[in-house]
């Protein structure tokens, strides 16, 4: 019963390898797929990371940060959720506060289904690259199979940036991971054990492209300045535009490795992650970067 319980507890406080927020968990987003969903459950959490984490991308300076996470869920699948993050080198008390609202559901005993919002408040002038769009809707899919469990998620990010010609720019973001579970056994038998989930996600998101297109918008007849009774042909007139549109490309691979030591109602984690870019991606910083993320959460249950 109590090796259950740890189980229950890992469950929950395995959060998206990939994310919206800066602290790379969309608001100590709960995950809730399989038995966990029969219960109701208190989740808070502190974490540190080396750098902040955008869709497995991060600014050229580094920005280390802390954050508290508190997430509700109850056994019906709704579930809020709220993260305050602190950028350890800028004087801001507080950097960026998240707060997350959503629906977990079951589709078939390993399909599950989630649906949530997440609105991002941060600090003037914030350095943090998601800043100009505060908010994301997200819809996913999560199917356990028998030796690992596969999530797709899509998220729709918009707010408050503009283009040149003052038109909302809003982005999309889908995200493919697949994680798996390693007991390593315990230290003291019945009370704790140790795992290892190492994942890989692949993150594709809209690219704006802009193209030069020229077209035929007319005809003009040239002026028969020798004056001979001959025809004259017209000459097609030609206009060259820039068009600027949306695709869905590859931003990033990335693999994560995190080590958790696992009681009934907490764990410790330590975690190893690995973002590779798409170098023919636009916007983003070719080279491949390394996260380091230390984490403490604690459930509050009641026990059967």
């Amino acid at each position: 019963m109590k090796l259950f319980w740890a189980s229950l507890f890992v469950l929950f406080s395995t959060q998206f390898v990939f994310a919206q927020s800066a602290t790379n968990n969309a608001a100590a987003q709960p995950d809730t797929a399989g038995d966990a969903g029969k219960f109701s459950v208190l989740q808070a959490g502190l974490s540190y990371g080396n750098t902040t984490n955008y869709y497995g991308q991060t600014t050229a300076e580094k920005l280390g940060y802390a954050s508290a996470d508190i997430a509700y869920k109850n056994k019906t699948g709704l579930w809020a959720a709220a993260s305050a993050v602190k950028l350890v080198d800028i004087s801001q008390a507080i950097s960026e506060i998240d707060v997350s609202a959503g629906y977990d559901f079951d589709l078939t005993k390993k399909l599950s289904g989630a649906v949530s919002y997440t609105r991002f408040f941060f600090a003037k002038d914030s350095p943090l690259p998601q800043s100009v769009n505060p908010n994301t809707a997200s819809l996913g899919l999560n199917y356990d199979f028998k030796w690992w469990n596969s999530s797709l998620y899509g998220d729709y990010v918009f707010g408050n940036l503009k283009d040149d010609q003052g038109n909302s720019v809003k982005d999309f973001y889908l995200t493919f991971s697949s994680l798996k579970t390693i007991n390593l056994g315990s230290i003291v038998k019945d009370k704790d054990y140790i795992t290892l989930e190492p994942s890989v996600s692949f993150v594709g998101g809209t690219q704006r492209v802009g193209t030069y297109e020229t077209k035929q918008v007319g005809t003009v007849k040239p002026k028969n300045r020798l004056r001979l009774p001959l025809p004259t042909p017209e000459r097609p007139v030609y206009e060259t535009t820039y068009v600027e549109s949306s695709k869905l490309s590859l931003v990033t691979s990335g693999f994560r490795l995190p080590l958790a030591y696992n009681r009934a109602h907490y764990t410790v984690e330590a975690a190893y992650q690995l973002s590779v870019p798409n170098k023919s991606f636009e916007g983003i910083v070719h080279k491949n970067q390394s996260f380091f993320t230390l984490s403490f959460t604690y459930l509050f249950f009641k026990d059967k």
